[in-house]
């Protein structure tokens, strides 16, 4: 018997507000009470959730996500929002002795071709936009370090001709920032997330 998950109508009652007793048929919180989380529903696709919500755990946090594409067609990014430190550092699996604010895991394979290419973890609590941005460089930075030469050469053409390689890396690693922060500033909007603005973050957090 497969696992019951949280359905599109679901993942969207529970992001406005409403109670999960209210909220969920009797299956589910059976299976919440003894799993302890519950998954949202997710689009075939992009293996993004329906409707932002990932995980439900039994204490009621919760870990949104959601799908961000890349200049590179065939790669993707997934970026996970959480709403405290404790599911932050189960699933990352952190050391507990340390605060974050967030992370990027490399998700490609040896012989991956297209698809995933990385994780970006995220913390709402205080998250600003320093944050984001610091993250989005990584996974932008990886991004552009696994692409053969070839692809760079076919990727960088509509935006500048530059002589170096390298110089090609670095523009195709910025435009993919660029869109990759317009995505996640507008993800964190629809889900009701405040950050903190760039000129009032800690740089150092």
């Amino acid at each position: 018997m497969t696992e019951p998950s949280l359905s599109r109508t679901q993942q969207i009652a529970l992001l406005a507000g409403n109670s999960v007793c209210d909220v969920l048929d009797e299956r589910q919180k059976k299976h919440l009470a003894w799993r302890r989380r519950l998954y949202g529903e997710i689009n075939p696709e992009t293996s993004a959730p329906t409707f932002f919500l990932h995980t439900l755990y039994a204490n009621g946090s919760y870990i949104k996500m959601f799908h961000i594409k890349t200049l590179v067609t065939q790669w993707f990014l997934h970026c996970y929002i959480h709403s405290c430190q404790e599911t932050y550092r189960r699933v990352t699996r952190s050391r507990p002795q340390y605060v974050y604010s967030g992370c990027v895991i490399p998700r490609k394979k040896s012989l991956q071709a297209g698809g995933l290419v990385a994780d970006i973890h995220l913390i709402s609590e205080g998250l600003s936009e320093t944050t984001i941005v610091h993250e989005v460089i990584h996974a932008a930075a990886y991004l552009s370090r696994i692409l053969s030469d070839k692809a760079i050469l076919e990727l960088i053409k509509p935006y500048a001709v530059m002589p170096a390689m390298f110089a090609k890396r670095e523009e195709l690693q910025c435009r993919n920032v660029e869109l990759i922060v317009k995505q996640i500033a507008m993800a964190l909007r629809a889900l009701g997330i405040s950050v903190v603005p760039l000129a009032e973050a800690d740089v150092f957090n």
